[in-house]
């Protein structure tokens, strides 16, 4: 099963068929003008390849993440996230605010929880929460490791 901006596409990847990817688009503010934007479009990825992880890209000339999953769903209800990523509820209805560090120091990005919300519900459809370790290939991991 592939996955693209509506959801989840019939279609197993024949090398990869237990696996699965997740991708979703959303409209982010960045807080400040330090990038000319004031709006910018974001891709969201879940791959069942690496469970614990979603990936978040705003292009280019600002830059992708790597976020923990459940850090990412925490961060919707209260402030997550003891290092220089940080995910808290904003004082805006329906609104997540990510603290995410760039080459020019941190930057806020501003997000509609029930987009986030909702591709965590599709994420957790592909692995449910607490089954993430299943899906991780070790002899795979390691043989890139030291391959």
């Amino acid at each position: 099963m592939h996955g693209s901006a509506n959801g989840p596409v019939d279609g197993p990847d024949p090398e990869q068929a237990q696996h699965a990817v997740y991708h979703r688009h959303a409209l982010v503010r960045i807080s400040g003008h330090l990038f000319g934007l004031s709006q910018v479009s974001a891709s969201l990825k879940y791959d069942s390849r690496d469970p614990y992880a979603v990936t978040m890209c705003f292009g280019a000339e600002i830059g992708r993440w790597r976020l923990g999953r459940e850090l990412l769903a925490a961060g919707l209800f209260l402030a997550a996230g003891p290092g220089k990523v940080r995910i808290r509820p904003s004082t805006e209805p329906d609104r997540t605010l990510l603290d995410l560090p760039t080459s020019r120091g941190t930057r806020e990005f501003d997000c509609d929880t029930i987009d986030l919300a909702d591709f965590l519900t599709e994420t957790y459809k592909i692995v449910p929460p607490g089954d993430e370790a299943a899906w991780l290939d070790i002899d795979g991991l390691l043989g890139e490791l030291l391959g």
